[in-house]
């Protein structure tokens, strides 16, 4: 059975389309402890109680679905929700995961100055993330050259 020119072509267009969708499993699974968990650290820091935790193991056993639940917990209880993220490249970039939490924070509330309990951490990572110091009162703009080398990006084209 032969398809005809339209099927190619209708083919042709679904493989070069852009992938529009998350691909985080819509389904948790065997992960009740793990929230459980999880959902307790959210209700002690609520009481001020706060905790850091740490997820680790081989890919593809649903971290990042544990995390997106647990998000969505937290999110659902009011909580800001910041995430940072770095991967096995970022090793010779200092402090590369607070970088990027705090890159992504301040540019995504641009329109506002830094909440205050942030901009002293922004300050002093100032020299490590360039194009955010607009976005501070009286922050000096970085030195082009050394904050580019030291976080690793291209100069711009």
């Amino acid at each position: 059975m032969q398809g005809g020119p339209g099927l190619h072509q209708k083919a042709a267009n679904i493989m070069t389309a852009p992938f529009q969708k998350s691909v985080v499993c819509p389904v948790l699974i065997d992960r009740v402890n793990d929230l459980a968990t999880l959902q307790a650290l959210i209700d002690q820091a609520k009481s001020g109680r706060g905790q850091v935790v740490l997820l680790s193991g081989e890919a593809g056993i649903g971290k990042t679905r544990l995390v997106a639940e647990i998000k969505t917990y937290a999110a659902a209880h009011d909580f800001q929700l910041v995430q940072g993220n770095c991967f096995p490249t970022d090793h010779a970039i200092p402090y590369a995961p607070l970088l990027d939490l705090l890159r992504s924070f301040l540019t995504s509330h641009s329109s506002s100055l830094p909440a205050p309990e942030v901009e002293p951490f922004a300050q002093a990572f100032l020299s490590l993330l360039p194009g955010i110091s607009h976005l501070l009162p009286d922050g000096p703009p970085p030195s082009t050259h050394t904050a580019r080398s030291r976080t690793g990006e291209a100069p711009p084209l």
